[in-house]
């Protein structure tokens, strides 16, 4: 359920209960002002069969104003009034909300009965005060929503989190298993290019022709030891020789002048800079012949 819905959701219910609650308190309220109405004609009756208005209209009038009645009037079975009570003052707030209907006047009536026979009848007009309690009740529902809001909003906050928590895992999962292969990988290509080249290094210090390697700029970087019964130099010695050193001006040359070929032919892309050559050089043996 997203937020939105939760919302909707939400609102509805805690309307449903407000106006359900409107209609079970005006109820109530208005039940129990017809029995204290009721109850009001049996304190008075033994009053009005009497003809003692005294007691009853103070009776009435305490009435009037704990039970916020405008007026009571009491009349004896020939409708002639025997009694009338006024309410207190209304206070301002009182009269916006009868002017605006939102305190409605309502006419409560009861029949008086003495010794089982009716004498009279009590009519009371009350202000049906009910608004402020449901206003409080209003409040209460808006503060509830507001908590259930925001009940709400932790809750997809919380989800949120766990998601993005989740997904940011399973991301950390994926590239922990995929730097887990790459360092297997690599551990085993290093593994193979150690192996390879103890393979090659044995192959070339036992071979009887001479295998040496320069850098770029014509510097040995390596020299199998074969050279020794090719020249009579230690490969540790040869190493230590230029070019210039090792073989006669012209071979110097020639090695010279293909090394750029190729180096061109490498630079402009093209596959013959990568093409072996088979060539003689003339070299020169530790004994000072060639």
């Amino acid at each position: 359920m997203n937020y939105k819905t939760s919302t909707t959701f939400i609102s509805i219910i805690l309307l449903s209960i407000f106006c359900i609650f409107i209609i079970v308190y005006e109820r109530y309220v208005y039940q129990e002002e017809q029995d204290n109405i009721e109850k009001h004609a049996s304190v008075i009756a033994n009053s009005l069969w009497n003809f003692n208005p005294l007691v009853a209209s103070e009776y009435l009038s305490l009435a009037c104003k704990l039970q916020n009645y405008q007026h009571v009037v009491v009349t004896d079975t020939k409708g002639e009034i025997f009694l009338k009570a006024v309410g207190g003052s209304t206070k301002r707030m009182e009269k916006s909300f009868i002017f605006f209907h939102l305190i409605p006047s309502v006419q409560l009536t009861s029949g008086i009965v003495y010794n089982d026979k009716l004498i009279g009848e009590i009519k009371a007009i009350w202000n049906c005060d009910t608004i402020y309690k449901e206003l409080l009740a209003l409040i209460v529902m808006i503060l509830l929503f507001l908590v259930l809001q925001l009940y709400v909003r932790l809750l997809r906050s919380k989800q949120v989190l766990e998601e993005r928590v989740l997904k940011r895992t399973t991301e950390l999962s994926i590239s922990n298993d995929s730097l887990q292969l790459e360092v297997k990988e690599h551990r085993r290509a290093k593994q193979a290019l150690t192996q390879s080249e103890e393979r090659y290094r044995l192959i070339a210090e036992n071979a009887a022709d001479v295998i040496w390697m320069t850098d770029m700029d014509l510097n040995f970087t390596y020299i199998s030891p074969s050279v020794y019964q090719q020249r009579g130099y230690t490969s540790k010695e040869a190493m230590e020789q230029s070019l210039a050193e090792m073989m006669t001006p012209p071979s110097l040359e020639k090695v010279i002048n293909i090394h750029k070929e190729k180096t061109a032919l490498i630079q402009a892309d093209d596959l013959d800079g990568w093409e072996p050559i088979i060539f003689e050089v003339e070299q020169y043996c530790k004994d000072g012949s060639t």
